[in-house]
């Protein structure tokens, strides 16, 4: 079914990761013809409604100033713990416009964890109701336009990436093992 939401769709490993502003179906869930994400990482200035029986998480970022690196770790290990380990189909990355804040973010998520795959990942993006040609959301070019401005940061993504099972993602491991012992196949998702 297509959506009226805008933005770009890349694929990380078997994940669909829509990045774009805030989705239509946050605000209007029944019968409306936005995005319908497995889960949903908004780092907005403002709080949005949570989409009902949906994985919700909001990290907020306010426009007017500089993200700090706790508000990355913190999106980066969901995207990382949604996408590698509950291999989800579908995630939802976004801010209010959807041409910096969820743009950077994902940025941040390609340098620590798809490092030698990130420009592939980019070039092979789908814009979604855009002009494929939008140039104002290349998530590589955002996040080195940061780290320009923050270099100490680089450290963090790539203690990230190169760490794989840190220990909040040994942690994270352990726990998704145990539910899926006690619950069986259907918490696979």
């Amino acid at each position: 079914m297509t959506h009226e939401d805008r933005g770009f769709t890349y694929k990380v490993d078997e994940t669909e990761v829509f990045v774009s502003g805030q989705p239509k179906k946050l605000f209007n869930p029944e019968g409306c013809l936005g995005y319908d994400a497995d889960a949903y990482l908004g780092v907005t200035d403002s709080f949005c409604s949570i989409p009902l029986g949906k994985m919700f998480m909001w990290f907020p970022w306010n426009e007017d100033r500089s993200p700090i690196p706790e508000m990355y770790y913190a999106c980066i290990k969901a995207m990382t713990w949604w996408i590698r380990y509950q291999k989800l189909s579908k995630v939802c990355l976004f801010c209010d416009g959807g041409t910096h804040r969820s743009v950077t973010v994902f940025g941040a998520f390609l340098l620590a964890y798809c490092p030698q795959k990130a420009e592939q990942i980019v070039n092979d993006r789908i814009a979604v109701n855009l002009d494929q040609e939008a140039d104002n959301c290349n998530p590589l070019y955002y996040i080195k336009t940061y780290l320009d401005e923050f270099p100490e940061d680089m450290l963090l993504f790539k203690s990230m990436g190169e760490d794989y099972l840190s220990r909040l993602d040994a942690h994270c491991e352990s726990i998704y093992k145990r539910i899926k012992s006690r619950y069986g196949s259907r918490w696979d998702k």
